[in-house]
């Protein structure tokens, strides 16, 4: 028969015994639960990754696509910019231009040589312009340069004179010709 000193003994280990094994089992919970915490944070990195080699692939893909659309006109294309030997043609050619839109132009270049636009193979030489004109031949010739095959930009106009939108003023430009 079970004495209570016996009996409150035995309960005694069951518990001990019992808090052991759920200490046990909650540190293994633990360490489990961190393996697969672990594991889906790994797996979702691995569909970010996937995603993204997945966008670049599709990126390259159209890439390759857009370039076999225009590699016929590469040549075309590497052939439309001015050499910087031929820099006096594009500066004639903006000088016509303005006379054809009833300017009296003087154009020279800014610096000594040309300056690296950093696309490869593109330069630019700054120019100014001088221009006896009004407004509307400005505009004109602005438009002119636009649709002409001449690979310039202006990115500063100033006007002096007291009524330069009606009469004759002094127009200045300055710009960029770009070359190869």
């Amino acid at each position: 028969m079970l004495s209570p000193l016996h009996f409150r003994d035995m309960a005694a280990r069951l518990a001990v015994r019992l808090i052991l094994l759920t200490a046990v089992f909650a540190i293994g919970l633990a360490f489990f639960w961190n393996y697969i915490s672990d594991r889906a944070h790994s797996l979702e990195e691995q569909r970010l990754l996937l995603a993204a080699f997945e966008e670049e692939r599709l990126n390259a893909s159209h890439l390759k696509d857009d370039y076999a659309r225009i590699s016929p006109f590469l040549s075309t294309i590497e052939n439309a910019l001015p050499t910087e030997e031929s820099l006096y043609r594009v500066v004639e050619a903006l000088e016509n231009i303005a006379e054809q839109n009833g300017l009296k132009v003087a154009i020279s270049l800014e610096g000594q040589s040309v300056q690296p636009t950093g696309v490869s193979g593109v330069n630019y030489i700054g120019f100014r312009g001088v221009l006896d004109g009004n407004l509307e031949g400005l505009r004109k010739y602005l438009s002119a340069i636009d649709a002409s095959p001449v690979f310039a930009s202006v990115h500063a106009i100033s006007l002096t004179g007291s009524n330069v939108f009606y009469q004759n003023g002094t127009l200045t430009i300055r710009g960029k010709i770009y070359t190869k």
